[in-house]
């Protein structure tokens, strides 16, 4: 298939490792049982591709606040399937919504793959996605971040929330994606984030990542 391709290669490794005796989760469970777990499992992990994420999210908007603390065995498996596709997609979208210092360096990582793919891409004559342009420039890597946290992260978070209100684990986070936020504002504002040179044994691609001693002060406020 030409859509969802690592998510797809994903599916195919899961039930490779799962075909295995010693990792086979479902050997007990009869034909029908392990035909809709696989459905399951495929369609939950296709979920975290990101075409799919205004679907998924208008899927869950029509969903009551209490549905999923409701469900049981006997709800539909269309049920099953949008509430575990929603949680591999919010662990998919957890990167920011840690503490500032992990969240840092999550956003390093991915910018830096952004940054790879688009050189890779430039040089096969390939069309370069919009986001992923020039973030070899400080304010414009910043400003990338903060436009996902506005207009994708954030308001993910938000709905998944109002499913589990009291889980304090999950408001905690949405805190820490409004924290990376400020960070990034600020931190745009007062031209700390900067482009370095990694390490060697690293790729070539340049990093764009946060001001070591921005990073620092952070820290220590967190302690």
């Amino acid at each position: 298939s030409d859509d969802s391709i690592l998510e797809r290669h994903h599916c195919a490794r899961a039930f490779e490792i799962l075909n295995d005796e010693e990792s086979n989760l479902f050997s007990s469970f009869t034909r029908e049982e392990f035909a809709q777990c696989r459905k399951i499992v495929i369609q939950s992990i296709l979920a975290t591709d990101m075409s799919g994420h205004a679907d998924l999210s208008r899927s869950l908007a029509l969903l009551p606040d209490d549905v999923f603390e409701t469900m049981d065995k006997d709800s539909p498996p269309a049920l099953f399937t949008t509430f575990f596709s929603a949680i591999l997609h919010t662990g998919d979208l957890s990167g920011q919504a840690v503490p500032l210092r992990h969240a840092l360096k999550w956003g390093e990582r991915v910018l830096t793959e952004f940054i790879n793919q688009a050189e890779k891409e430039t040089i096969l004559n390939l069309p370069v996605a919009p986001f992923m342009s020039n973030l070899e420039n400080p304010q414009r890597a910043a400003n990338v971040q903060k436009g996902y946290i506005d207009f994708i992260l954030r308001p993910w978070w938000t709905q998944f929330i109002r499913f589990f209100p009291d889980n304090q684990d999950l408001v905690k986070s949405l805190g820490y994606i409004d924290d990376v936020k400020a960070f990034y504002v600020s931190a745009s504002e007062k031209r700390s984030v900067k482009s370095s040179i990694p390490e060697e044994g690293h790729d070539h691609a340049r990093i764009v990542r946060v001001d070591k001693s921005e990073r620092d002060k952070e820290e220590e406020k967190e302690s």
